[in-house]
């Protein structure tokens, strides 16, 4: 059979040669070494082979459209989490210091309203002590500025009219003395100067009077001469008096009554500017005070809030848990945990935690939802609605029906968006819980009946995909078509192509448009 069936198709020496590889190898030594015998035999005796013709070109191969079904997974990796996890967070509004005393374990079931979190409250008591009389010494100087504000308010009222009448007097003052005092005062001086001079005249009259009546007379009687030197000095006495009128009118008028006016002018302008001054200083006084109350008002409110920040802090030092839950130290990150081990030291008694941070979160049973990563290159994979099966990792067997809940419209971290799965039923398995892996499958799409062609048959030219149709004695037609989804190595022709057609998977050498 062999000798029949395989030689009449190879060269002497090469059939047998070959013929006796293959036997050997099947197991028939003895058969197989007397063909490679004969063969080298052949090889020394047989006449030279016929030169070969030339090989006729082989016809170019062709691939198939074909209808099947063409399905579209997402596989990646997932979380569990809690829907609604409640974080513990302490923001102490009153600056008290968080000393851990004691904290409830990591992975501890608790109810809603029991203890999670203790601290300590020794410095949160004195500083409760020192904020309950910085609030008394505040009321108290409240009160002294409010009733002193109310006197001020009096006292400015009555210092603005004083400060009013003083400047009208002070005019009034400056106006009587230079249309009636002052003018007066020159007149009176004027006629007690006239007067000295009248009485001088008078003086001299009479004396000379005397002295011709007593010089007619021969002999003069002792009478006569006294009432000669008694008028002799009245005229000595009206000289002094009129020179002494002369000085007083002389200084009246250039001194005294000129520095009068002065005093009376600069008198009124200092009322005038008093007045002024007042209308600015004792206004301004008043709304020093009422300043200075109000800032006593803040700051007596501020500190009795000071104090009602502390009280609740105090009875904060006690935390207790919001919902019933498990407890997890630190803040989940969609999802995901970070270690719990490094997290314990900043519960340990004595350690001081940070205000406005969680410490911990109380994580419910259920419900639960699926968080994922969408690489960007994967976004159009993805739509809200989308079905979805999760397994997960530490129970392969379990399968849970998802669907896509939310999708992020902008990245994450570079090139990442988050995606939220829901669950259809939530697992009963109390084994399942937050933070564990899971891996999940998301159908991007899947049409039973789709006519597909290998990815590399499509060429694209100008924004258009099209294919090379073969047609009768070899010739081929370049067709346009309209390609669906993708993936590695299948394209979906919407339109342009029939299942069944075949279609070149490289460009001919000559194709017909």
């Amino acid at each position: 059979i062999l000798v029949r069936g395989v030689i009449p198709f190879m060269s002497a020496s090469d059939s047998l040669w070959e013929l006796g590889i293959m036997i050997r190898a099947s197991g028939l030594a003895a058969a197989g070494l007397l063909f490679l015998m004969q063969g080298l035999a052949w090889c020394a005796d047989a006449p030279p082979a016929p030169a070969e013709k030339p090989a006729t070109p082989a016809a170019p191969a062709t691939v198939k459209a074909v209808e099947e079904s063409l399905r579209i997974e997402l596989k990646v990796d997932g979380v569990l989490e809690a829907v609604k996890p409640a974080e513990v967070v302490l923001r102490p509004k009153g600056g008290a210091a968080l000393v851990v005393k004691k904290a409830a374990a990591h992975g501890q079931r608790v109810k809603k309203g029991e203890p999670v979190l203790w601290f300590e409250t020794e410095k949160l008591d004195d500083q409760i002590v020192a904020a309950q009389q910085e609030v008394k010494t505040l009321q108290g100087s409240l009160r002294d500025a409010e009733a002193e504000l109310k006197m001020t308010e009096t006292t400015s009222r009555l210092d603005l009219q004083a400060a009013q009448r003083s400047k009208d007097q002070a005019q009034e003052e400056l106006d009587y003395y230079v249309k009636v005092r002052g003018p007066r005062a020159r007149e009176l001086a004027e006629n007690s100067l006239k007067n000295s001079r009248f009485n001088l005249e008078y003086a001299e009259e009479e004396l000379k009077q005397l002295e011709q009546m007593y010089k007619a007379d021969d002999l003069t009687e002792q009478t006569e001469e006294i009432i000669l030197k008694r008028t002799q000095r009245s005229v000595e006495q009206a000289k002094v008096a009129l020179k002494s009128a002369e000085i007083a009118h002389d200084r009246a008028l250039n001194h005294d009554f000129p520095e009068d006016l002065r005093q009376l002018k600069e008198a009124a302008q200092r009322a005038a500017l008093a007045w002024n001054r007042a209308q600015v200083s004792i206004p301004t006084a008043l709304e020093k005070k009422r300043a200075d109350v109000e800032k006593l008002r803040r700051d007596q409110k501020q500190a009795a809030e000071k104090l009602g920040d502390l009280k609740r802090d105090l009875a904060r030092m006690t935390v207790a848990a919001p919902c019933d839950g498990t407890v997890y130290y630190g803040a989940g990150t969609r999802g995901r945990w970070q270690d719990a081990v490094k997290l314990a030291e900043r519960l340990q008694p004595g350690a001081t935690l940070l205000p406005n941070q969680p410490a911990m979160t109380i994580v419910p049973a259920r419900p639960l939802q699926v968080r994922i990563d969408v690489a960007e290159k994967d976004l159009s994979l993805v739509r809200v609605g989308q079905p979805a099966v999760v397994a997960l990792t530490a129970m392969p067997q379990t399968k849970l029906d998802a669907k896509v809940s939310r999708l992020s419209s902008i990245p994450v971290a570079p090139g990442v968006f988050d995606c939220q799965l829901s669950l259809k039923d939530q697992p009963a398995d109390s084994r399942i819980v937050a933070g564990m892996v899971c891996s999940v499958t998301a159908i991007a799409y899947d049409k039973p009946k789709a006519v597909v062609v290998p990815v590399a048959v499509v060429f694209s030219e100008d924004g258009k995909d099209y294919v090379y149709v073969v047609q009768p004695e070899g010739k081929s037609e370049r067709r346009a078509v309209v390609i669906g989804k993708r993936t590695a190595d299948k394209a979906e022709v919407l339109r342009g192509l029939k299942a069944g057609e075949e279609i070149y998977p490289q460009k001919p050498a000559e194709s017909q448009p």
